[in-house]
């Protein structure tokens, strides 16, 4: 995945952006490495979660039309979710940070032992169960028909499978937010730190790039918009972006004009 990046550093010494902004790639562990035009390198750390971005590309691929990526990806938002659901209660029982990779080797390579832990974990620890999604035949069915077999999902098959799974990631992040709202942070800050190469020279920024799902999100009314609602905003937010490289064209002029605006503070 591709970010616009402005350099911090710029940033901190100016006391206002480059706007150049930058494209630059993010690596698997949500790196992304960048050089501005003073030379000044970052390493920038991308603070939303895994099934965030998937859930993402998801629902981007179900408004371009490719209606089997889209459930792909979500699909694989799903199970990144519960892998998500599963550390932050384990934290939240006492288990150590540095014990929770070793821990998860155990099932990371096998998604029906992370669905039974999953499920296991939220009936003893919540004392209720998920929502049917998972049992739900027709997401079954779909899921397994693209995953499994190649097949290719109806916009309404697609369509139905997203707004499923969305209702059902929400469900158990509104809980998550509510009773483990210090295990998130933990969760959160062990992996930025766990992202940070050994020997790192560049400078270290954390950046968040609002999600469909906003994990993080301050808003009053999170968790309460359907899926239809959260995905307009989404299909707005992605036409904002595409305009991102627009201003870099006026960094020069913008830098001019907020240094001038500077001076005269």
């Amino acid at each position: 995945m591709k970010y616009h990046i402005s350099c911090p550093q710029c940033l901190q010494e100016q006391g206002f952006p480059n706007f150049e902004f930058r494209q630059a790639e993010m690596d698997d562990k949500f790196r992304i490495y960048s050089t501005c035009s003073k030379g000044h390198k970052t390493l920038t750390l991308l603070q939303e979660e895994r099934f965030e971005l998937l859930f993402d590309l998801g629902c981007e691929a179900l408004l371009n039309g490719d209606y089997r990526g889209s459930v792909l990806n979500i699909a694989a938002a799903v199970e990144r979710y519960h892998e998500f659901f599963i550390k932050v209660i384990m934290l939240s029982n006492g288990i150590i940070e540095n014990d929770l990779d070793e821990i998860w080797k155990f099932v990371k390579s096998q998604s029906e032992r992370q669905l039974g832990a999953f499920y296991i974990i939220y009936r003893m620890q919540l004392k209720m169960q998920p929502n049917g999604f998972i049992k739900d035949t027709h997401n079954n069915e779909v899921r397994n028909d693209v995953v499994h077999k190649g097949k290719f999902s109806t916009m309404e098959d697609t369509n139905r499978y997203d707004k499923a799974a969305y209702e059902y990631i929400i469900e158990g992040l509104r809980i998550l937010r509510k009773d483990y709202s210090e295990s998130i942070q933990k969760l959160r800050e062990h992996n930025l730190h766990n992202a940070i190469p050994q020997g790192n020279k560049c400078v270290v920024a954390t950046m968040s790039s609002p999600s469909i799902i906003g994990l993080t999100s301050g808003e009053k009314d999170w968790g309460t918009k359907s899926f239809e609602e959260v995905l307009s905003e989404f299909k707005q937010r992605i036409e904002v972006k595409k305009k991102i490289t627009e201003v870099s064209k006026y960094a020069k002029y913008l830098e001019v004009l907020f240094s001038k605006v500077n001076r005269s503070e």
